[in-house]
């Protein structure tokens, strides 16, 4: 951290960030790269540790990356909370084949998906125990959705610029 002393609602940002950051089981460069290149990872730390203005285009990059709705950035830095997307969380389990095991991913409104997943051909995961493969399957999943997300953010901001 720095040794700059924030504001208590630079505080509240910065705490709100990291746990939605947390929640959302991705790193500081993923958010970034949720942002479709409106924002870096030391634009991000700059946020978290500074106490200067925050640009209006970074508000919406943070807001993009981390999954909330438009004007959570203002409404942490004013003291209420940030709002949430609301995302239909899909249902996700791994069950033992005769060739390893499978992960289900059961998208709302989609067809059920199956994904191999073949721990014993990666190394360093062969010997991972059910419970740690299950958990790590759930991050797997985590990671996916973030992208999707990413994806359709830019192939949205394309869509508009090609229109528009």
């Amino acid at each position: 951290m720095s040794d700059v002393v924030q504001p208590p609602e630079r505080v509240a940002l910065r705490e709100e960030m990291e746990a939605r950051r947390e929640y959302l089981g991705i790193t500081w460069q993923q958010v970034a790269d949720a942002s479709g290149g409106e924002t870096t990872e030391e634009t991000l730390r700059r946020v978290r540790t500074g106490t200067s203005r925050i640009q209006i285009k970074t508000r919406k990059a943070i807001e993009v990356g981390l999954q909330w709705k438009r004007g959570s950035v203002s409404s942490i830095l004013s003291g209420g909370p940030p709002t949430p997307l609301e995302v239909r969380t899909p249902q996700v389990r791994v069950t033992d084949t005769d060739d390893g095991q499978t992960l289900w991913i059961n998208v709302p409104d989609a067809s059920p998906e199956m994904v191999p997943l073949r721990w014993d051909t990666v190394p360093g995961l062969e010997d991972m125990s059910e419970e740690d493969r299950k958990s790590l399957a759930q991050q797997v999943v985590g990671v996916m959705l973030h992208a999707a997300s990413s994806f359709l953010e830019v192939e949205g901001r394309r869509r508009r610029a090609a229109n528009g």
